[in-house]
């Protein structure tokens, strides 16, 4: 850990790299982590004055997605591309994948979003009626998948898109 009790981690690699959390000393706040291949010591991914940050994706690039909270108390999506830095995505954001040329889909408070290459830009890609959703997976045609609330406002249901992320469609649930 980085001096703290608590850590996790939440995805690897092709590479065997690690990312997740640790705890600081007292636990008095938590960081994102990448735990080098054949390593057992954490490394802090470096999302310095961030009160919590957790790392939850990394691609084959090394290209780290995660979020936390900032002093202002709003939750943001960051990514960490090797040599370049982070970036943070806009407020409010939920990670949910990162692409190996850097496309990112998550959730917003209301929608599922897409990047484009290199994080860049956002585009919500709607909702099946409802004002809340997620986006958790994309493959490398660009199809991505995730959760919608529907039009009733009490039920989610899943959804795929075609490559782009364009054309959400409902999935359902079983027996609709």
């Amino acid at each position: 850990t980085l001096g703290g009790d608590k850590s996790g981690l939440s995805d690897i690699n092709d590479d065997g790299v690690a990312v997740g959390y640790a705890t600081t000393v007292n636990n008095l706040s938590q960081s994102a982590i990448m735990v080098p291949t054949g390593s057992n010591a954490p490394v802090d991914v470096g999302v310095a004055g961030w009160t919590t940050a957790s790392a939850s994706y990394i691609n084959n690039k090394g290209w780290i997605l995660g979020s936390g909270l900032l002093p202002d108390q709003s939750w943001r999506s960051f990514f960490i591309a090797p040599g370049t830095g982070m970036t943070t995505l806009e407020p409010y954001t939920t990670p949910g994948e990162i692409t190996e040329d850097g496309v990112i889909v998550g959730g917003t408070q209301s929608a599922p979003f897409m990047t484009g290459p290199n994080g860049s830009g956002m585009t919500v890609l709607g909702s099946l009626g409802g004002s809340a959703g997620w986006a958790s997976g994309i493959n490398k045609k660009k199809e991505v998948v995730g959760f919608s609330q529907t039009a009733n406002g009490l039920s989610y249901h899943a959804f795929v898109t075609d490559p782009g992320g364009l054309n959400m469609r409902d999935v359902g649930v079983p027996g609709d």
